[in-house]
């Protein structure tokens, strides 16, 4: 493995986040194929010329000559990139409406057009909190620690009006990076770009409401009970209607839980150790620095994972590149390297990966579509006998799930193209899968989920 001697000086700068013109990067072609069909310069891959995406931040790699590749935006899109031997990977910032990038070594010049659409009509987002104690200013970091045995957190600019603004677009870019993340790994999976949509603020922003807690810090730290309760509590009404999950940031505790409508991860990491703009991205996730425990691309994981609770995932133990068994490294999905220090490609193994929850994703209404649907409720009955599991829905059955919560392991049968309202599960097939986690817990849960990503479960008790 080498590093491209010829820009060595220029890629001080872009393998931490560029802000040069001259980068080098990971391709492929137009036609997903690899080599440079339909390419005058670099080929391109894992997006398509003229493709119409729904989500801003896009990863583009491909191929280059290994000697020099320039880029430039049209619009002053913001972008990043890491490169090794002749692979070039680079994440850009689309704005709305059309995007040109222009990818050039000495073979020719690329111009490669993504139109990015943000989804205007979906019913089914993801709306993202940061919560305060009561009395607090959210823009103001006091000698409390998470615990109460941390030093007093250090500002991040001097201005009141600046830390405001930075405060958002730190949560901004992480939120939009999850996006991102959630959105290539169903790609991989064949499932095409499906991922959570946020809501958005009138200037296109992602729309980040504060939350007071009903506690003062040191009453919160005092009670020793966390935040979920006051979070939850705190949330509108509006927000619990069956639409929304809610995605909660806090500096009270250090503490991440998910599930139902609402998930929260609780860390200085949001504030301390994370990217104001995307031309910074590529420095935080490669950087090693803890806060609280936490790497930035760990904090990221972690919160991925909490989502992830809330789209119907479970653990799933015994996964190791598994999001929902841990937090596995995210940035393998947008760097060639892991450690800048000793910069070896990754080849792209060792993803992170949704892992078998894609398919749970697939049917899970907040990932099913950028555009409106009528999706047709119903309640799922979910029927036990001493011999038989009877998943039934008005519609189509899509997905039966059954697992050991928190053990593993953790089964699958994909039931959509049966074309069935009933499924049936034999209560021996699950225990001989699950065992011996299922008959030392006593139990284990089955979910079903419909074609219209209705989802029930429930918990089958072992004798």
């Amino acid at each position: 493995m080498k590093i491209k001697q010829a820009i060595i000086t220029l890629l001080l700068i872009t393998a931490f986040g560029a802000y040069a013109e001259l980068l080098v990067f990971d391709t492929f072609d137009g036609t997903g194929g690899g080599g440079s069909v339909g390419w005058a310069g670099p080929p391109v891959e894992s997006v398509r010329n003229g493709e119409v995406l729904r989500y801003p931040l896009v990863v583009v790699g491909g191929t280059y000559d290994s000697r020099q590749l320039s880029v430039s935006a049209d619009r002053g899109q913001e972008y990043c990139t890491t490169t090794i031997d002749d692979k070039f990977r680079i994440t850009v910032d689309l704005k709305e409406g059309s995007n040109t990038l222009h990818i050039a070594d000495r073979s020719g010049t690329t111009e490669l057009n993504l139109i990015y659409r943000p989804p205007t009509s979906t019913n089914y987002r993801v709306k993202v909190w940061y919560a305060v104690p009561k009395g607090e200013d959210p823009y103001t970091f006091t000698e409390y620690g998470n615990n109460g045995n941390y030093t007093e957190i250090t500002p991040f600019s001097t201005s009141v009006e600046r830390v405001m603004a930075e405060f958002k677009e730190k949560i901004n870019v992480q939120v939009k990076l999850m996006q991102s993340w959630s959105a290539e790994d169903m790609r991989r999976a064949g499932y095409g770009r499906m991922t959570f949509y946020p809501v958005y603020d009138t200037n296109g922003a992602i729309d980040i409401g504060i939350l007071e807690l009903s506690m003062t810090r040191p009453e919160i730290i005092a009670s020793g009970q966390g935040v979920w309760g006051l979070i939850s509590q705190a949330i509108p009404a509006y927000y619990k209607n069956g639409y929304f999950k809610n995605l909660c940031f806090t500096s009270v505790r250090a503490a991440a839980l998910g599930g139902g409508n609402m998930c929260m991860v609780g860390t200085k990491t949001i504030i301390q150790q994370a990217p104001t703009n995307v031309t910074q991205l590529y420095d935080y996730l490669l950087d090693n620095t803890s806060v609280d425990y936490l790497t930035y691309r760990d904090y990221v994981g972690v919160t991925v994972h909490e989502l992830g609770h809330q789209m119907h995932s479970a653990w799933h133990p015994g996964e190791p590149l598994h999001v929902m068994n841990g937090y596995y490294d995210i940035s393998r999905q947008f760097t060639l390297y892991t450690d800048p220090n000793n910069p070896l490609w990754h080849r792209d193994t060792q993803l992170s990966t949704w892992g078998k929850q894609q398919l749970l994703m697939k049917y899970c209404r907040w990932f099913m579509s950028a555009d409106p649907v009528e999706y047709k409720n119903a309640t799922i009955d979910i029927a036990f006998t001493d011999t038989e599991i009877v998943s039934t829905s008005a519609y189509q059955m899509a997905v039966v799930y059954y697992y050991n919560p928190s053990l593993g392991p953790c089964k699958y049968t994909h039931v959509a193209g049966l074309n069935t309202n009933s499924y049936t599960l034999s209560v021996q097939q699950a225990l001989n899968e699950l065992n011996p986690g299922a008959s030392n817990q006593g139990f284990f849960n089955v979910m079903a989920i419909d074609k219209e990503g209705n989802m029930r479960y429930r918990g089958y008790t072992v004798d």
